[in-house]
């Protein structure tokens, strides 16, 4: 298995990697195209909430969208697609096509979930991504359990601190806090959508 993005050759510790080397191999696809690219044993299904999910979705499809109009310039600025903040202005700019792309995010959210929920028949472990940014040090003990993997309280201790370190170069720093891009309309869908499939986890 594989992961799909890469960062202009600098990507997540451990991407592109299935020699054996490493536990866990991040995937952004459905069961059956994962089953078709890869080999493995077990699902760990990382759950976002769809407001942030969408959000930081969005963030990345704006800074591709810089860098593709400036590809014709003599100087082009890379542009880190893990951490860019797309500005307020850009949301109240176009409010329709904000409006069509949370429709469309949400939709694929929840069918991206529904499907590993419901279709995949081996062993899965729900994590929440909240819970894993709250709570590191238990929900990664709950993976390792999962993986039958056993580690040092060192490297426990090393992972919390990669976490909030500032230098970490895949941190999305919250620059517009006070500016909240949804609607109530945008809230409402969102929540049902999170209720349906949070009712599917066991």
């Amino acid at each position: 298995m594989y992961n799909d993005t890469l960062l202009h050759g600098v990507g997540f510790p451990g991407e592109y990697c299935n020699d054996g080397s490493v536990l866990v191999v991040k995937n952004h696809y459905d069961v059956n195209r994962t089953i078709k690219s890869a080999q493995f044993d077990s699902i760990i299904l990382l759950i976002r909430n769809p407001r942030d999910s969408i959000l930081a979705t969005y963030n990345m499809e704006y800074a591709k969208k810089i860098e593709y109009e400036q590809s014709d310039n003599e100087t082009i600025v890379l542009i880190n697609f893990h951490v860019f903040v797309a500005p307020p202005s850009v949301f109240r700019k176009s409010p329709d096509k904000w409006s069509s792309r949370v429709t469309f995010h949400l939709q694929e959210w929840t069918k991206l979930y529904t499907d590993w929920l419901t279709n995949y028949q081996g062993p899965i472990l729900v994590v929440f991504y909240e819970n894993l940014i709250n709570d590191t040090r238990n929900e990664l003990k709950s993976i390792l359990d999962f993986l039958n993997v056993t580690v040092s309280e060192w490297d426990i201790m090393c992972a919390i601190d990669r976490q909030n370190d500032l230098d970490n170069i895949f941190r999305r720093l919250k620059k517009f806090k006070y500016f909240d891009p949804f609607t109530k309309d945008m809230y409402k869908k969102m929540e049902l959508a999170k209720n349906r499939v949070y009712s599917l986890v066991k």
